[in-house]
């Protein structure tokens, strides 16, 4: 009898044993299959990050070059015709203007496939800029840059101090009379840079459409940042942050 129901005990346990492996080889399988397919889900959604990661960079791409051909096209028309009258009435100044007109081209065509620039090449660029500017509205505007941008290696969107700095001319009447007055600066922090400048509203009455700014903040989107905007009677201020 005893060996009859120690029999019994040995096969319910056997049974029990074996239900007990199969369960839990079953859990095992259907864990791994989870995990699986959660992986493939997680592959799925960074390929398509990664493909829209492309997309914009693609984007950015585009509107730079789209924005690069404007600039070429009209600031070197204005460019040419200055430097024809300065032949002609300072031909030491028609040097030095084109030094800096050659530098500010080889910048633009050398970066022509780059989205960001370190802050440091990008002040060195916007110095040959506001040359070329100086030479043709001589006393109009006096522009201050912090000495810390021209050891800054931190990125910000190629082209963005010009823009910002077309924007002032573009957008204020330029006098001897009233010189606007620019101030560009590291934040405290070193998590901007901001770009002042007196308000001085054109005679002629023409309004700001604002796209060169908007154009800048639709690039800053794509690394998750955005301008800041500031205005006063008498000043106005972008932050731009750094990327």
């Amino acid at each position: 009898l005893k060996l009859g129901v120690q029999s019994i005990m040995d096969t319910a346990l056997t049974t029990v044993s074996q239900a007990f492996i199969g369960f839990f080889i079953a859990e095992i399988f259907s864990i791994q299959t989870f995990y699986k397919l959660d992986l493939e889900e997680q592959m799925r959604t960074m390929q398509i990050e990664s493909d829209l990661a492309k997309y914009k960079v693609l984007a950015l791409q585009g509107e730079l070059a789209s924005m690069r051909l404007q600039t070429d096209s009209h600031f070197i028309y204005n460019c040419f015709n200055h430097l024809i009258a300065l032949f002609h009435q300072d031909p030491d100044g028609a040097e030095e203007f084109m030094i800096s007109l050659s530098k500010w081209y080889r910048y633009l065509t050398m970066n022509a496939s780059q989205t960001v620039k370190d802050v440091a090449s990008e002040v060195g660029f916007l110095e040959d800029y506001l040359n070329t500017i100086r030479s043709r509205f001589p006393g109009c505007f006096t522009c201050r840059i912090d000495e810390t941008l021209r050891t800054c290696h931190s990125n910000i969107p190629i082209l963005s101090l010009q823009i910002l700095a077309e924007n002032v001319f573009n957008h204020n009447a330029m006098s001897k009379e009233r010189p606007i007055g620019i101030m560009v600066k590291l934040s405290a922090d070193g998590s901007s840079i901001s770009f002042s400048n007196d308000k001085r509203p054109r005679l002629d009455g023409k309004k700001s459409t604002g796209q060169g700014l908007k154009n800048l903040d639709s690039r800053l989107s794509a690394f998750g940042k955005s301008l800041g905007v500031e205005e006063s009677d008498t000043t106005f201020t972008v932050t731009l942050p750094i990327i």
